[in-house]
């Protein structure tokens, strides 16, 4: 069967491209043929471009009204935007290598004139739906494109906020009307889809799930950091309980302290990072020794690998990590402020396991 999917695919983002992989590699093991759409339009292209300045910025209508300001202003932030271009290479390579892509479209005009011929779309999982980014607005994610013959189904889409906004509802529910069927990432889901009147709804896991422990481990290759450690994986740098915990295992186990950093480096972490690609990513993880974190994708790759965590996460929109955890019974391993606690992996990996089956059983039974 020709399948093609569309997600966040190219965002210079691990759990992004992680994911999209990860699905990609689950229906060629299916023997299907798979490519990704390789959808990138503007809002999607902004990363490391030199002459970029946001609509939001309180300089951006300025820097349209004067060329020399602008160039000043890029300038400026240059530094900090290109501070991880070495992660840039990275991803670039890991796309080059590892994703099977359609042909580029740069805007939605340009898929919807000329949309990939497939026997089914699936709308793939991370954030895709969430509408407080452009991509949750964008009807490229909603599948609007191509034959309407064409089988249309979601895997793991995320809403990624509690709610839908009432301007944005009509719309979406009209266009997740032309889906044979819907899967999404998080129990809230369920609860959007039901305030849309869309009642066959169904909950599964992200797809870096559906690949096995030992397939990420023939994925990474040898071990990256030689040492010990702990890696911490902190996407916001404003909650000082990660700080905390990372010094107090780094100080009674003797271990050093690894980030994944940003454009702003961790300064409490012996060692910080910024050129990790995807596999890397993968590879920190399943190498440490402890994972600290506020990452849904951090926390997802500590499960299969069975690396003791903590995720700390102070937002609104934390149902992505909240749900998974609870379905573990492993909700104390957020927020969580006991120093000792104990996982048994044996109980987690069996929950885990139903939980991946049901996935299984979803795509298989979707793509008959």
């Amino acid at each position: 069967m020709k399948i093609k999917t569309i997600t966040c695919h190219d965002v210079y983002n691990y759990g992004a491209s992680l994911q999209a992989y990860a699905l990609q590699q689950f229906l060629l093991s299916l023997g299907h043929d798979v490519e990704i759409i390789d959808y990138k339009p503007d809002y999607m292209r902004i990363h490391y471009k030199f002459w970029y300045v946001p609509k939001s910025s309180h300089y951006y209508a300025k820097s349209e009204k004067s060329v020399i300001f602008k160039f000043m202003l890029c300038c400026y932030f240059a530094p900090k935007r290109f501070a991880t271009y070495g992660r840039k290479v990275e991803f670039d390579r890991f796309r080059n290598k590892y994703l099977k892509l359609t042909k580029r479209y740069n805007s939605y005009s340009e898929l919807a004139q000329d949309a990939p011929e497939a026997n089914v779309y699936i709308a793939g999982s991370d954030q895709i739906w969430n509408c407080s980014l452009p991509n949750g607005k964008d009807p490229a994610y909603f599948l609007q494109f191509g034959d309407g013959k064409i089988k249309r189904i979601s895997y793991a889409a995320s809403f990624a906020i509690p709610e839908i906004p009432k301007e944005y509802k009509s719309c979406i529910k009209q266009w997740l009307s032309v889906f044979n069927a819907i899967s999404v990432r998080e129990h809230t889901g369920l609860s959007i889809l039901k305030s849309l009147d869309i009642e066959n709804g169904v909950e599964v896991m992200d797809p870096v799930f559906l690949l096995s422990k030992e397939k990420w481990m023939n994925f990474i290759g040898e071990r990256y950091i030689k040492k010990k450690y702990i890696l911490v994986y902190d996407l916001y740098l404003n909650d000082n309980r990660l700080e905390r915990e990372a010094k107090r295992l780094s100080e009674q186990n003797d271990l050093e302290i690894i980030a994944i950093d940003g454009n702003v480096k961790c300064k409490y972490a012996h060692k910080n990072i910024s050129n990790a690609g995807p596999n890397h990513f993968v590879n920190l993880i399943e190498n440490a020794e402890y994972v600290i974190t506020n990452s849904f994708h951090a926390t997802a790759f500590s499960l299969i690998f069975n690396k003791p965590f903590r995720v700390y996460y102070k937002f609104g929109n934390v149902s992505r990590i909240s749900d998974i955890l609870c379905h573990l019974g492993l909700s104390d391993c957020l927020n969580c402020e006991t120093h000792d606690y104990e996982f048994e992996w044996e109980t987690v990996n069996k929950k885990l396991s139903r939980l991946i089956e049901s996935s299984f059983e979803f795509l298989e039974e979707h793509l008959k």
